[in-house]
């Protein structure tokens, strides 16, 4: 589990790492990543109940001087404030998830993947339900 937030329509995700941590090393050596949203756990709610999704994506550090990297680094300080520190750590990188395509299961039994070649068109497609 960390911290993420989402960019304009869904077409990007931003996390910020340290060069230090394991996960970051295996960005470094295979930038295919997936990025997993669910549904709080409830006590009421069978676990495959819970609304989720999967997201595919392509993962690259986002250069500090790239035209994104300001806007995007207040977006994530406004949703996690005392991560301010670590920006100022020399190992730590704003990372950025270019999203392909999703997984998404509503329920038990409702699941669609959405495969548009740009994640701004899915709010257009029919979802495809998995046989």
């Amino acid at each position: 589990m960390y911290p993420y937030v989402l960019g304009e329509n869904w077409t990007r995700a931003y996390l910020h790492l340290s060069r230090l941590a394991l996960h970051m090393q295996h960005l470094l050596q295979d930038p295919q990543v997936s990025l997993f949203l669910s549904e709080p756990d409830h006590a009421e709610k069978s676990p495959l109940a819970l609304r989720r999704i999967n997201l595919q994506s392509t993962a690259a550090i986002l250069a500090p001087d790239a035209p994104t990297y300001a806007g995007m680094k207040e977006r994530y300080l406004a949703r996690f404030p005392k991560s301010a520190v670590t920006f100022g750590f020399a190992d730590f990188s704003l990372w950025e998830l270019q999203l392909q395509e999703a997984h998404l299961v509503l329920g038990f039994g409702q699941t669609y993947r959405a495969t548009a070649y740009s994640p701004e068109l899915w709010i257009h497609q029919q979802p495809e339900r998995n046989k």
